[in-house]
């Protein structure tokens, strides 16, 4: 989910920032400074943050601010400071996403965190690719790159439950056998 929304935004950020605001290579790089200030906050708060908090609750306050700040990209969209606050935003929020999972990972199986840590890589590479996909699909249906970071917000979630219900431990049909199963046993079957 992180890659699909950060590289489905990034690869279209300067872009944007060209076309829509006459931007050079200069603010650009102004955004870029500015929004690494997101990230290096992400990565010196969120290791302090996991010890008060659960990193499913930093993991999902984190998605949620990393979606608004997709779903908010373009509005305002005469203002670059606008620009420079959502991309902020995005910055931060998808790098305490990233140190929260990676912390997770590396703690879940600790015989094996290169195996675990080169699967989470890979998979950050496939959520890349399709979210470059999916915001290149909004961007030549729309013409307009607010509505490509908007679909990101929007594939996020979407993304998120695909993988709730792909991972899930127990089928549809193994709960409705076991609730069968405690059924008899209650009757007396």
């Amino acid at each position: 989910m992180i890659g699909l929304g950060y590289f489905g935004w990034l690869t279209y950020l300067g872009a944007y920032v060209e076309i829509d605001f006459g931007g050079t290579g200069k603010v650009l790089s102004l955004i870029f400074i500015v929004a690494g200030s997101g990230e290096l906050l992400a990565n010196n708060i969120v290791p302090i943050a996991l010890r008060k908090w659960s990193s499913s609750r930093i993991f999902l306050i984190s998605g949620i601010g990393f979606a608004i700040g997709l779903a908010t990209s373009g509005i305002g969209s005469d203002m670059i400071w606008v620009v420079f606050f959502t991309t902020t935003l995005i910055s931060g929020f998808s790098a305490a996403q990233y140190v929260v999972l990676s912390i997770v990972l590396l703690d879940s199986i600790p015989h094996a965190r290169g195996a675990v840590m080169s699967l989470a890589n890979a998979s950050m590479g496939i959520g890349g690719a399709i979210g470059v996909a999916v915001a290149g699909f909004a961007l030549g249906d729309s013409n307009n790159y607010a509505d490509a970071f908007r679909s990101l917000a929007i594939a996020i979630p979407l993304a998120v439950i695909a993988v709730f219900f792909a991972t899930r431990r127990e089928t549809v049909s193994q709960l409705v056998v076991s609730a069968s199963a405690s059924t008899l046993d209650q009757s007396g079957l």
